[in-house]
Order: C-alpha cells, then structure tokens, then sequence
C-alpha cells in the first residue's frame, strides 16, 4: 500500500465523516473500516499444534450520513501446525462471527434510518423577504421524501434562513431534486446549490 493511501486509510479509521466521504466516492451506500493485530502464542499444552490470537474491530458507517451503523470487535484462537496456519485460522473464526453479529445490525439500523428519514441542515443565504422564504418553504415540502421541515432561524439582516429538513433518501438526491424545486421561483431562479454530508446550502447571487 502507497504511504498516501496508507495515510488516508489510517485517517478514515478515525474520522467517520472522512470514511463516508471515501465510501461515496467509491460509489458506496456503505464502508466498513477496521484494523486488526495478531498475537502469536506459542504452542499449546500438549506441544503439538501453534497457537495465535486475532483480535480484528470494524465499524459500518452510512456513506452518505456518516453515522455508524454499526461496530464490532472480536478475538478468536486460531490452532494448526504453523504459526501462518494459525493466523489464518483465527482471521477465518472472527470474520465468521462478525458476518454473523455485525451485518443484522446494520441492517435493522439502516431499516430505522430508512423508516424514519435523516435530518438535513438547509439554509438558503441572500433573501430578506418573507414571501420568498414561504414560498421556499413550500417547494421543498413539495419534493419527494420530505417528512418535515421545521424552521430554526430567519435572520432577515443576515439575509439567512435555517431549517431543518427531515428526509427520505440520500442528501445527494434531495439537492437535486430541491433545486429544481425551488428554481422555478422567480427570486431564486439563479439560486447556486452547495451539499456537504448533512449540510445543504442554497445561495442566492446577489446583483
């Protein structure tokens, strides 16, 4: 592995947003990242079979939240007439029970998020008037998916306005289709779009 690409790895195991980024990336709805360390043990009582120990942690992270879905960690024992052999066989024993552990909670945790919509931080920066707010508001309940949208802050000096949007879907879907939404209106026809993660932000040029 490059220094680069070992560098970025190490980073993603760390920083689920950075994870999620390098999962959309790839085309992913889902990445699992993890580490994991052997530990020889010697042979074992009778002296006939090398031990070694695998202990390995993953976490499932939703590529396009960032929320972890899901972690595990498991240690298993590995037994055969090498070292090598042994290592293998424990990497074998926990990639079994994690498959078994790990993939049904993610499932039913993806189920929920699903089910229930992801909350998104919309603002839309450079308009003062109300009508233009409401009728913002009003676009974006129109869009396919939208649960709800609750209103946090109209700072009408600071031209901004906050909501949050609950929504069924991916981010990247409910820009798309809230931009065309809120487009066909006339103050906002030249409105730019902008998403990162779970923030959205809607500018409007200013003359």
């Amino acid at each position: 592995m490059a220094d680069m690409e070992r560098t970025q790895f190490e980073k993603c195991l760390q920083d689920p947003m950075l994870a999620a980024e390098f999962g959309r990336n790839q085309g992913a709805e889902v990445i699992i990242v993890g580490d994991a360390a052997l530990q020889y043990m010697g042979k074992e009582p009778q002296g006939v079979f090398e031990r070694t120990c695998a202990l390995v942690t993953l976490k499932a992270i939703n590529a396009s939240s960032g929320k972890i879905l899901g972690t595990a960690t498991q240690n298993e024992e590995g037994l055969e007439t090498t070292a090598d052999g042994a290592a293998m066989q424990a990497c074998k024993r926990v990639a079994t029970v994690v498959k078994r552990e790990m993939f049904p909670r993610i499932v039913r945790t993806w189920q929920d998020e699903a089910n229930q919509g992801v909350t998104l931080k919309v603002v839309l920066d450079g308009v003062d008037q109300f009508r233009v707010v409401k009728a913002f508001k009003d676009a974006l309940a129109k869009v396919d998916g939208v649960v709800s949208i609750d209103q946090r802050a109209f700072r009408r000096d600071d031209r901004r306005l906050e909501l949050d949007v609950q929504y069924k879907g991916k981010p990247s879907t409910f820009v798309d289709a809230a931009y065309e939404a809120v487009s066909s209106i006339p103050e906002l026809a030249k409105v730019e779009p902008d998403q990162k993660d779970m923030y959205v932000r809607f500018v409007v040029p200013q003359k």
